[in-house]
């Protein structure tokens, strides 16, 4: 079994803010992410500010009955998403990435590790976050990286190492199906012939001496699916709320008082606050730019299955719009009835003063 030389990125998104001020958050940061060979590359997300990097001195954690020197760093997001992402310097046979997939996946620890990281950002940051957000879910993803390959062809030496590299994405340690490992290995792609990725659900593999790059795609790409699942869940709640105020006697007298009350207000808000988040996710990718890039990225919204979750937001959004033209149709009818019968009033208030 061929020696490897591996860096392995555990990245864990969280979902802070609405947004955060990276100008805020400058003096506690160390540098801005820059990709070595494309530094283009955050424009090709529609970013105005290229992220923000924290570096934080290396901690040492256990994970199964091994202790490894973890190297944390978080990524600053303006649009209020921070990642933590752990590197372990992993140096031995392919099958150690192997037991150290299943270990991972088996442990919380560094789950823990990035959320006392966040933790501590979060109370340093303060003012910088705008509408800071309840931190309960997360989203993981490992990147295992290696500079080369014996021999120099990253896709020849993959053909030779395929059952095992597909061990480690789906971190599992017993034997694959054939089946198994080339659904783990099907989305793949190159840029020259020494580098090489392959992209999986939970993770990915990476052949490439400069892949910080593809490393930040796979980060954001990270980042969006978590922003995706929790505007999905958002919206679930949005119309179970707004379903049952329409169905609400109470609130038909507000409405009648008052059309445009608060929870109205409330629900037009958080209608145009989804819309705006979805139409930046949807904008994300630009295609003007690097198109290797850009290509890893479709590759990963692919195997994240992010296209059902867009589907799903925009039905929803459409049943928000709906449900705020029953509002304001009933609104508008209340308010015709309550004319007419001012009228009426008038009419009969004139009469009796006619016949006296």
């Amino acid at each position: 079994m061929d020696a490897v030389d591996a860096q392995v990125w555990v990245l864990h998104a969280f979902d802070v803010a609405r947004e955060i001020s990276l100008a805020a958050c400058a003096p506690l940061t160390t540098a801005q992410v820059a990709g070595p060979r494309r530094r283009e590359w955050p424009q090709l997300f529609g970013l105005e500010q290229r992220p923000l990097v924290w570096s934080l001195d290396p901690v040492t954690v256990t994970v199964g009955a091994r202790e490894l020197r973890v190297q944390p760093r978080a990524i600053i997001y303006d649009f209020g998403n921070v990642s933590v992402a752990l590197r372990i310097h992993v140096d031995g046979p392919l099958d150690a990435l192997r037991e150290l997939a299943v270990d991972l996946e088996a442990s919380e620890a560094l789950d823990r590790v990035a959320r006392d990281i966040l933790e501590r950002f979060v109370a340093r940051a303060g003012a910088a976050l705008h509408d800071v957000r309840r931190i309960d879910e997360l989203a993981t993803y490992t990147v295992y990286q290696l500079d080369a390959v014996p021999g120099g062809d990253a896709a020849a030496w993959l053909a030779g190492h395929a059952a095992t590299v597909a061990q480690i994405l789906r971190a599992e340690a017993a034997p694959l199906a054939a089946d198994e490992i080339a659904d783990a290995t099907a989305r793949r792609l190159g840029y020259t012939r020494d580098d090489l990725v392959v992209i999986d659900a939970t993770a990915a593999f990476v052949i490439d001496r400069e892949g910080d790059d593809t490393l930040a795609v796979l980060d954001f790409a990270n980042c969006e699916r978590l922003a995706l699942r929790v505007l999905d869940d958002d919206l679930d709640q949005a119309v179970d709320g707004a379903t049952r105020t329409l169905r609400s006697r109470a609130s038909r007298w507000r409405m009648f008082l008052s059309p445009w009350g608060r929870d109205v207000r409330r629900l037009t808000q958080l209608t145009f606050d989804a819309s705006a988040e979805l139409e930046s996710v949807d904008n994300a990718i630009k295609l003007t730019g690097d198109h290797y890039l850009a290509r890893v990225y479709r590759l990963a919204v692919e195997r994240f299955a992010l296209r059902p979750f867009h589907e799903g937001i925009a039905r929803k959004l459409g049943t928000l719009w709906s449900i705020q033209k029953v509002f304001i149709d009933q609104a508008a009818t209340r308010r015709a009835e309550l004319l007419e019968w001012i009228n009426i009033l008038l009419i009969a208030y004139e009469i009796v003063r006619a016949v006296q």
